[in-house]
């Protein structure tokens, strides 16, 4: 959705605003994010849609702050976190992308440990790395590579480039190894278990974490606003503390529920892809 966006947004280039090490860098974490887009696009389409949100941000914020400084300070503000979270998105995405291919990876793996005594090397690519959502489309590219011209090890290396993960780096030497040796099968059996290891462990951690995160959702959603509420009536009656009808509807329309957001789109990004271990037991 974010992609499809920043595409229609792109009509003028502001890349030139950035460094060129910080273009390498995106041009990279793109790539590994499964984004179709080249860094000059989407720093661009990023600085344009930020400058946009922020300045759609100014207006209600000039009306309720009745402060031309204030409001400004929130267009700045904006400005900046929007193009913070641009910055990051792609390493949001790269990080999930890997895990899910590290997921996907667990299973074939085990399956290409046992073929690989029976069938040849390049069908057992072709075969057992079929029928994944993120695996099966680099293991097409990689076989795309092979078909065009390139070797086996430089296709494989290039599946590394394209998604930072060490499993998958681990995966492509053993891989490797097999394919100049002829052996190895028993590595890629224990670097699956190995992956399988890891998601339980994260599943576990996940799972305190959302215990602890619920009990704070329900303090920030239902505790802190009703404090909030007596502390402005005791405090307009015994201590002369006064909010404007405006900031306390900004209050209870926007901090209060983009702290609630912040809380949610933290135990979203946590959640650890599922693996389904009973294909490899």
């Amino acid at each position: 959705m974010i992609e499809d966006l920043l595409k229609q947004v792109c009509v003028l280039d502001f890349s030139g605003f950035f460094s060129e090490s910080a273009k390498k860098r995106m041009a990279k974490e793109l790539v590994q994010a499964g984004l179709e887009l080249s860094e000059k696009e989407y720093l661009s389409s990023a600085l344009l849609l930020s400058a946009f949100v922020s300045l759609l941000l100014f207006i209600p914020a000039f009306y309720f702050l009745d402060s031309f400084l204030s409001a400004a300070s929130v267009f700045f503000v904006s400005l900046c976190f929007l193009m913070l979270f641009f910055l990051k998105y792609p390493v949001y995405l790269k990080k999930k992308r890997a895990e899910k291919i590290e997921a996907e990876l667990a299973v074939a793996l085990r399956a290409v440990s046992i073929e690989l005594a029976f069938l040849p090397f390049e069908k057992v690519l072709k075969e057992a790395f079929s029928g994944f959502p993120e695996l099966s489309k680099e293991f097409k590219r990689l076989l795309e590579e092979v078909e065009g011209g390139d070797g086996i090890g430089a296709a494989l290396n290039g599946f590394t480039a394209r998604v930072d993960s060490l499993f998958v780096r681990r995966a492509v030497t053993q891989l490797i190894f097999f394919y100049h040796t002829g052996t190895g099968e028993e590595g890629l059996r224990k670097l699956s278990a190995e992956i399988v290891s890891r998601h339980r462990t994260k599943s576990k951690e996940y799972g305190s974490k959302l215990a602890f995160f619920g009990m704070v959702f329900i303090a920030v959603s239902c505790i802190m606003p009703a404090l909030f509420s007596a502390y402005v009536i005791v405090g307009s009656s015994f201590m002369e503390v006064t909010f404007s009808p405006n900031q306390i509807l900004l209050l209870f329309l926007l901090v209060f529920p983009l702290l609630d957001s912040v809380i949610l789109f933290y135990l979203a990004e946590k959640k650890p892809v599922t693996l389904i271990s009973t294909f490899i037991e």
